[in-house]
């Protein structure tokens, strides 16, 4: 599949989630602190987007780094922050909580699914982390899971392409698989060709330039959404 294949761009910011916008993106996961694999985005950042952009917008609920096993109290948290994002016109929330004696938290994302009603509920990469993903896989689709980002379970989406295939064989429409993790604008095609995936995720970012006094402090913070990968992408996409 080619004509069709949605491409949602992982962003961090406000600048980021308009370059990707005007590049093409079909729909957005905002995110804060991309450097520790995509933490909530603040209030403010999401309204601004909002009001900045006209596609979708799926809202990262993470609120710190680590695993995702969360106690009580950060689950409580966890729903006010998704409670606030779809009030506020996020098309759906990203979201991923293990139990403590391991496994997916069904009860967690049951709340969650009740909270988001006709919103998009997307369990992300924790997914990867899981020991059975074609369990898991039926256990998302019973709680009603509208889509799980995987990358097979691997390092990138490339490495995982054979295992993706089949969680999307085995999903049989019920939810939506999307492949994530080192999609770019030389692999996005491959990835759909062989996976049969109609959509695709990825950050599509670049290094920036710093002085090379700089270099060592900012090397965790020296990423930009590219506007012209993201265009790339799309139109090997479409040929």
């Amino acid at each position: 599949m080619k004509t069709g294949s949605l491409v949602e761009v992982c962003t961090g910011s406000l600048s980021d989630s308009v370059t990707a916008f005007k590049a093409g993106a079909n729909r957005i996961e905002l995110n804060s602190s991309l450097e520790l694999g995509g933490l909530s985005a603040s209030p403010g950042t999401l309204i601004a987007v909002i009001r900045s952009i006209q596609i979708p917008i799926i809202a990262m609920v993470r609120p710190r780094s680590g695993g995702f096993v969360y106690s009580e109290a950060e689950k409580k948290a966890m729903l006010l922050d998704a409670e606030f994002y779809l009030s506020n016109g996020a098309a759906g929330i990203a979201v991923g909580a293990f139990a403590p004696e391991g496994g997916i938290d069904t009860d967690f994302i049951k709340e969650l699914r009740k909270l988001t009603g006709k919103n998009d509920l997307v369990f992300h990469r924790a997914f990867d982390l899981l020991p059975d993903q074609f369990r898991s896989l039926a256990i998302l689709a019973e709680l009603g899971v509208d889509r799980i980002l995987t990358s097979g379970g691997c390092r990138t989406a490339w490495e995982g392409r054979h295992v993706i295939r089949e969680l999307i064989n085995c999903s049989s429409g019920h939810l939506e698989i999307m492949p994530g993790s080192g999609i770019n604008s030389a692999n996005a095609d491959a990835v759909v060709k062989h996976t049969g995936c109609s959509q695709l995720h990825g950050s599509f970012s670049k290094k920036t330039e710093y002085p090379q006094a700089a270099a060592e402090v900012l090397a965790s913070f020296g990423m930009e959404t590219s506007f012209s990968e993201i265009e790339r992408t799309i139109s090997n996409l479409s040929n």
